[in-house]
């Protein structure tokens, strides 16, 4: 059901944390991965991981695309005659759902990034692309590797987290296959928490 043989998924930030775990994913569910970030270091790295799962990779060391050249390349390609189809997954974050007075710039941008979806899945819809957003909670990678080691922050956090553990790139592994295959033909415009059910808590 969801097999991504011959499919290509394009990952932004690829080479690690939870960009590695969506890659990863595909790659054990068939699928030929693009890896696009800027550390070339951490791009072979992740690629070498990649194709001992027999996934066929390629790295591509370079900026982020503006939301103009996104939108032309994927229209462009829907409106061939032999494409048309496609996903779009955006990575936001859980503090789209709540306050966070020390990070308000943060959480501002991942409340764009929300209507940024949605807008998208309408605009998307008629050329069977479906957009949706991952909204990770506390996950352990490059970026929290210090409070991770905190005993008087985990020892509050584990209170607030029902799964009482921290996140990790496995944890994204099963989403990215899921959104990423026909099975979600119809599910789009959403913003799915991997959370460990801390928003909710």
């Amino acid at each position: 059901m969801f097999d991504l043989s011959g499919r290509t998924v394009v990952v932004t930030g690829g080479n690690g944390g939870i960009g590695f775990g969506l890659a990863r994913g595909v790659a054990r569910a068939g699928a030929n991965v693009a890896i696009w970030a800027r550390n070339e270091e951490k791009n072979e790295r992740a690629r070498g991981e990649l194709e001992t799962l027999g996934a066929k990779v390629i790295t591509v060391s370079c900026d982020v695309a503006s939301e103009a050249e996104i939108l032309a390349a994927i229209e462009q390609t829907a409106g061939q005659e032999t494409g048309g189809g496609g996903k779009l997954v955006v990575t936001s974050s859980m503090v789209e759902h709540f306050g966070s007075p020390m990070q308000a710039h943060y959480a501002a941008s991942k409340g764009a990034v929300g209507s940024l979806v949605k807008s998208l899945a309408v605009r998307l819809a008629r050329h069977d692309i479906q957009v949706n957003a991952i909204q990770p909670g506390w996950i352990i990678s490059e970026a929290t590797a210090a409070i991770s080691q905190s005993d008087d922050f985990n020892e509050v956090l584990m209170k607030r987290i029902p799964a009482r553990r921290w996140g990790d790139a496995a944890d994204f592994e099963g989403i990215a296959v899921y959104l990423a295959s026909d099975e979600s033909r119809y599910h789009t415009g959403d913003s799915i928490l991997i959370d460990g059910a801390y928003t909710i808590f």
